[in-house]
């Protein structure tokens, strides 16, 4: 959903799209499956969740979380963090254009990157969901006023968030 609300040009709101256009294939796996190959299959296939399956029913699912807490609660080594690792991490500074982090994202099909300001210390991050939660609250908004200088109020209709006229300008708006 985050990637079509992403790159979606319409200027339709949020009830006005059909769910037809988001959904994709439930990938399942046999509730008799091992946690390590739920893992891989999750890995192998990019996402984060898969249903369980007692035949031909899906009788629930199970979730990146579900494996994390799994890990915690059976993981009883002196491994450390860093031996899990990824030693790859994205990182832009905190006032690079929205438009050119979320292109970095989607580009780099990473979740999540760490904000450094220009002393290159750590200042946050930000994830897909935080551009869930922004392209929600922009997409449910027919227009998106600019009204910090009341004398010239600026409207923009809803746009795609990939597109510099899009998720940038409108964020701006919204910060203001």
């Amino acid at each position: 959903m985050v990637f079509f609300l992403l790159n979606d040009q319409s200027e339709k709101k949020l009830e006005e799209i059909s769910i037809q256009k988001i959904i994709k294939p439930v990938l399942s796996i046999p509730e008799s499956t091992s946690i390590k190959s739920c893992a891989k299959k999750m890995i192998e296939n990019g996402i984060g969740s898969l249903a369980i399956t007692r035949g031909e029913e899906i009788i629930g699912i199970i979730t990146k979380t579900d494996l994390v807490e799994f890990f915690a609660k059976n993981q009883t080594s002196k491994k450390t963090v860093g031996e899990y690792m990824s030693p790859y991490y994205a990182w832009a500074y905190s006032d690079t254009p929205l438009y050119s982090i979320v292109s970095k994202m989607t580009n780099n099909k990473i979740s999540r990157i760490i904000l450094r300001n220009h002393d290159e210390t750590p200042v946050g991050i930000l994830s897909f969901s935080d551009l869930f939660r922004l392209s929600l609250t922009i997409g449910n908004q027919k227009e998106v006023v600019d009204d910090t200088n009341p004398s010239i109020p600026i409207v923009f209709p809803r746009k795609g968030f990939v597109s510099k006229e899009g998720l940038v300008e409108q964020s701006r708006q919204i910060r203001s």
